[in-house]
């Protein structure tokens, strides 16, 4: 969540840190849920994803550093289908 953050106050750009704001706590519930479930590929995926976007961060290529953070998104959208558990419903 620390690395969000700062990568969006660090952006500068009041509409992208209120849209932030206004889903973190949904993110870091789902980041908690797959904590508990123990997916060590998911921490695994998302420390080498945080790393590389922060090297791009770094190199100051803002067509690659786009591409990443993309596919960063689409990573995390596919890892929750794919991870967490669909709840039960009573019929």
């Amino acid at each position: 969540m620390a690395f969000h953050d700062a990568v969006y106050t660090a952006a500068g750009n009041t509409r992208l840190t209120t849209a932030w704001h206004a889903i973190r706590s949904q993110v870091h519930l789902f980041q908690l849920r797959r904590v508990e479930l123990a997916l060590d590929h998911y921490r695994e995926r998302v420390v080498a994803e945080h790393r590389q976007l922060a090297e791009l961060i770094r190199d100051g290529d803002p067509t690659r550093l786009a591409q990443a953070a993309e596919s960063h998104v689409h990573s995390a959208r596919r890892g929750l289908l794919t991870d967490l558990p669909l709840p039960e419903t009573e019929l």
